[in-house]
């Protein structure tokens, strides 16, 4: 549970979401239990009430929703534009952007984003890895909170490569951010060489005005961004279904799949806060709208689902991740939701 002392400072998370609604209130949970304190979330074109839920959420105080007017650069890049001109980031001490399918694992002191910034004392922006989870062999759409359910994990040495492992980063804002990155800030050429990043490892894209990914020593040891960038197979399909708020136009299919969906080593370690997680989601939940909503969206998605599979190249591409997954199982609708 969070402190007086951790609510002092402003610690913000800025995001994107479309059709996201079964996954909002874990990820809202888990980063409230972990300390961020604010929440800037920027939607376009939900069918599911993924808007709804945080209107209502922004009713309850709990986070800030804007409805992204989405420009040419797509709307992740158009949402982080906003952001740079919106007073909670001008307000808060640290940022960072993230998706909903990313949770920040800190493996130092109490897993608090306090922690990781008292171990960087001296940094202006600590890039974190990404660490990638396999769908675990799940096909139905909503098999479980993604921190429970999703524990095989790309394997964190480094001899395992660096594919996949790019960084998401924690900074803090400053008239010398240009612009706001996927990844991490971009600074202004004249002051980029005086910024420090906290990293334990190499970077290899522009190191001094921003980080893409690492070469080498991932620092999993320290913290991790649990990637869960497929969950399950059905939730792929979904996921295909609604398009990318990045690579806007690209049609996800296997190969994808095979390049997102890793594993081989199980991890844990996010499970240390299940406890204070559960609360902040019973918390949320105890408001009978969002709890609507909630279920709501799950319901939407699920008869999405059934749509979507009356599509020949839907139904054959899930035929293709059910063989790539090596599951036996029956491949009739699942039960479960």
């Amino acid at each position: 549970m969070q402190t007086s002392k951790s609510r002092e400072k402003k610690y913000l998370i800025i995001s994107t979401m479309k059709d996201e609604g079964p996954y909002i209130l874990e990820w809202l949970a888990y980063h409230r239990a972990i300390g961020f304190t604010d929440f800037l979330i920027y939607t376009n074109d939900c069918s599911d009430g993924t808007d709804l839920l945080l209107d209502r959420l922004q009713h309850n105080g709990i986070v800030t929703h804007v409805r992204n007017k989405v420009l040419k650069r797509g709307p992740h890049l158009s949402a982080l534009k906003y952001a740079k001109d919106h007073h909670l980031y001008s307000g808060a001490d640290w940022a960072y952007v993230c998706d909903v399918d990313e949770f920040l694992n800190i493996k130092i002191g109490n897993g608090h984003v306090e922690d990781l910034i008292a171990h960087f004392a001296d940094a202006d922006a600590i890039p974190v890895a990404w660490r990638l989870f396999s769908n675990n062999g799940h096909l139905a759409q909503f098999p479980g909170l993604c921190t429970e359910v999703f524990t095989d994990a790309q394997p964190q040495n480094a001899q395992s490569g660096e594919k996949g492992r790019f960084v998401k980063s924690l900074f803090q804002p400053s008239p010398h951010v240009q612009r706001l990155g996927l990844h991490g800030p971009l600074y202004k050429k004249s002051h980029a060489a005086e910024k420090k990043w906290g990293a334990v490892w190499q970077l290899n894209h522009d190191f001094d005005r921003a980080p893409t990914k690492p070469l080498k020593d991932f620092g999993y040891e320290i913290a991790e961004v649990n990637h869960y960038a497929v969950r399950s197979i059905d939730a792929f399909l979904l996921k295909r279904d609604r398009g990318r708020a990045n690579h806007v136009g690209e049609t996800l299919g296997a190969e994808y799949w095979k390049r997102w969906c890793m594993g081989g080593e199980c991890d844990t370690s996010i499970q240390r806060h299940a406890e204070a997680m559960k609360n902040e989601y019973d918390q949320l939940y105890t408001d009978p709208v969002v709890a609507h909503l909630h279920q709501a969206a799950l319901e939407y998605q699920q008869q999405r689902l059934k749509s979507l599979r009356k599509i020949d190249a839907f139904e054959s591409l899930r035929n293709e991740l059910i063989d790539l997954s090596g599951l036996e199982s029956d491949r009739s609708f699942p039960d479960e939701v």
